[in-house]
């Protein structure tokens, strides 16, 4: 979050001085977004697994508690 924090903090800093550079705010901009994408995605990449993993196992109890049910009422 400092990263993100600088790069704005440094675009503003560039405004406040007079000299304002759209091009060198678009840099920093396109960066900063940048590491956020970067960021997210390691997120959502260590996640995955775990949830994929705790989804599986709902369903398949939940699958394996209908059979049960199904089957022990034919009975």
């Amino acid at each position: 979050m400092q990263l993100i924090l600088g790069y704005f903090m440094s675009c503003f800093a560039a405004l406040l001085a007079g000299s304002i550079d759209v091009t060198s705010i678009k840099s920093a901009m396109n960066t900063t977004f940048g590491d956020v994408k970067d960021a997210v995605v390691q997120l959502i990449s260590a996640a995955l697994p775990f949830a994929l993993a705790i989804i599986g196992t709902v369903l398949a109890v939940t699958i394996g508690i209908k059979v049960f049910k199904k089957l022990t009422a034919q009975a």
